[in-house]
C-alpha cells in the first residue's frame, strides 16, 4: 500500500511536494458515521462559481459549517480505545478482490493499475495504541508480463477508537520517503471484522489505494500481488460517478468562505473514470483553475480525494459521499493532519 516498488523509469516527473496526511456486503455494524487526509498552504486566484439554482450559497455555507464541527468533534473524539485490541493484533492482507491500486501522475492525470499487497503484522496493542511493521509489495502489467518489485517494509504506528475509526502512520524503514498517514474503521464485512483503509503514498506521483485489510488466519497465506480481473471487482455501487460533473470548493485551497458564502470560489470537475470505487477526472479544457482528482469510495460511502493544482501541489482529504434531501449527491470532506479545512462539491444536474 506503499511507496515500495515503482521502477525508477516511473519516477523521472516526480515532483516531492509534499501529500500529507478497499466483496459483496452481508453485514456491515454501523457506527457513527466515518468522517473523514492533508495538505500545506495554498491560495489560489481562482473565479466565482457560476451562478447556478444548483449552488444555493446559503447550502454552501451551511455544508461548510457543518463540516467545520464534525471536523472538530472528530479531532477531540479521535481518543483510543481498548475495545478493538484483541481484534487488531495479529496478520492482516489484502484480499484479491482489493488487490487493485493505481500509480498516479497528477499533471497531466495519468493512471496506471497496479497491485499492491500490503502485510500487516501487529504486534502490541495496547488501550487502542497498536504498532507493528508492514510488508508492501507491487506488480505491474508490461509488454513482459507482470512485473512483481522486491518487498519493502515500513514501521507502522496507529490507533483505533471506541467506534472503530482507524488512523495509521507508515515510516519507511529503507527508502527514506516521508511518512504516510492511513485512515480507516473497522467493519464487519462477510462474516468477519475488517480494517478498510484508504490512503495516497507521500511523493507526487503517488499511488492509491482502498482496501478491506483481512485478518491471515494461522497458516494462512495471502494471496500474491496480481492484478484482479473484472469479474473479481466487487465495489460497482457508485460506477455512476463516471461522466458526472462537480463543483468542489475547499476553504484550503480556495480561500476561507466569504459572508454567507457569496461567491465561494471554486472549481469544476469531470469524473472521467471509475473502477472498483476508483474515479478520477480533472476540470474541463481551458478553465482557469486546472484541478486533476483521483480518489476513491468505499461501498459504505466513505471518501477519499487526492487534489492536484496547476503548479503540481496535492493535498489529500477524506470524508464521505452522500445523498441528501431532494436526492442531491454532495461530497463532504476535510483534512485529517496539520490544517483545519474543510470543503464540500456539489453534483451537477446533467
Amino acid at each position: 500500500m506503499l511507496n515500495s516498488f515503482i521502477p525508477k523509469s516511473w519516477l523521472f516527473r516526480q515532483n516531492r511536494k509534499a501529500i500529507r496526511p478497499r466483496v459483496a456486503i452481508d453485514a456491515i455494524e454501523r457506527f457513527e458515521s466515518r468522517d473523514l487526509p492533508s495538505a500545506s498552504p495554498l491560495l489560489l486566484d481562482v473565479p466565482r462559481w457560476v451562478e447556478r439554482a444548483d449552488w444555493n450559497p446559503a447550502d454552501v455555507a451551511r455544508a461548510l459549517q457543518n463540516n467545520e464541527g464534525d471536523s472538530g468533534r472528530h479531532e477531540r473524539d479521535l481518543q483510543p480505545s481498548g475495545r478493538w485490541d484483541k481484534v487488531v493484533l495479529g496478520d492482516w492482507y489484502v484480499p484479491a478482490a482489493n488487490l487493485l491500486a493505481y500509480y498516479v501522475s497528477p499533471n497531466p492525470l495519468e493512471l496506471i493499475p497496479i497491485a499492491d499487497q500490503t502485510i500487516f503484522h501487529i504486534t502490541s496493542a495496547e488501550n487502542g495504541v497498536f504498532s507493528g511493521e508492514n510488508t508492501v509489495t507491487f506488480s505491474k502489467p508490461t509488454l513482459l508480463g507482470l512485473q512483481t518489485g522486491e518487498s519493502t517494509t515500513y514501521s507502522m504506528a496507529g490507533i483505533v477508537t471506541r467506534e472503530g475509526k482507524v488512523r495509521i502512520e507508515f515510516s519507511s524503514l529503507e527508502t527514506g520517503d516521508p511518512l504516510v498517514t492511513g485512515v480507516g474503521e473497522m467493519q464487519f464485512v462477510d462474516h468477519a471484522w475488517r480494517i478498510t483503509m484508504q490512503m495516497a503514498t507521500g511523493v507526487t506521483p503517488y499511488v492509491t489505494h482502498w482496501a478491506y485489510m483481512s485478518k491471515l488466519p494461522n497458516g494462512g497465506t495471502p494471496p500474491p500481488a496480481v492484478l484482479p480481473d473484472n469479474e473479481s471487482l466487487h465495489n460497482a455501487e457508485f460506477r455512476w460517478l463516471e461522466g458526472t460533473r462537480w463543483a468542489l470548493t475547499d476553504t484550503e485551497l480556495f480561500a476561507p468562505p466569504t459572508t454567507g458564502c457569496q461567491g465561494q470560489p471554486g472549481v469544476e470537475f469531470q469524473v472521467d473514470g471509475y473502477r472498483n470505487g476508483y474515479f478520477w477526472g480533472t476540470s474541463p479544457s481551458g478553465s482557469a483553475t486546472p484541478l486533476t482528482v483521483a480518489g476513491s469510495v468505499t461501498p459504505k460511502g466513505n471518501l477519499f480525494l487526492a487534489l492536484t493544482t496547476e503548479d503540481g501541489t496535492t493535498v489529500t482529504r477524506t470524508g464521505v459521499l452522500k445523498r441528501g434531501s431532494g436526492g442531491h449527491w454532495t461530497m463532504h470532506f476535510r483534512a485529517y493532519g496539520s490544517t483545519a479545512a474543510v470543503g464540500v462539491a456539489w453534483k451537477i444536474p446533467s
